[in-house]
């Protein structure tokens, strides 16, 4: 039809990239997952993200350095190693995006708390 509702490109389910915490990446080596940071430096092919205090982990393959501009991004990144994600996407966040906030609730759901949070 003339109007199709905009669809997000995705290559992947979206189920099958798990959020992890900078502490798993690298239990999934080789395997697509996502991770929020914060944008610590981008030269437009790479980008430094900070997952939490303290933890660094380097993004390959930027495809579009302007995404990072935005100070907070979510990727979706094959993990090549414990620190290296190779980018499938990114998604950028608002300014005031709260990632301290964001790594809370993640340990809670990656808790005891787990139950509280769709799988």
């Amino acid at each position: 039809g003339a109007h199709h509702t905009p669809r997000a490109r995705e290559e992947l389910p979206p189920m099958s990239a798990p959020r992890v915490i900078a502490e798993r990446i690298s239990g999934y080596l080789g395997n697509p997952v996502r991770v929020v940071g914060k944008v610590v430096s981008c030269d437009g092919k790479e980008s430094m993200l900070e997952l939490a205090p303290g933890m660094m982990v380097k993004i390959t393959g930027v495809s579009d350095g302007v995404k990072y501009s935005s100070g907070h991004v979510e990727i979706v990144g094959t993990v090549k190693d414990a620190t290296t994600l190779e980018e499938l996407k990114c998604i950028p966040f608002d300014q005031d995006f709260d990632l301290q906030l964001y790594n809370e609730m993640m340990k809670l759901a990656n808790g005891k708390y787990s139950h509280l949070f769709a799988k």
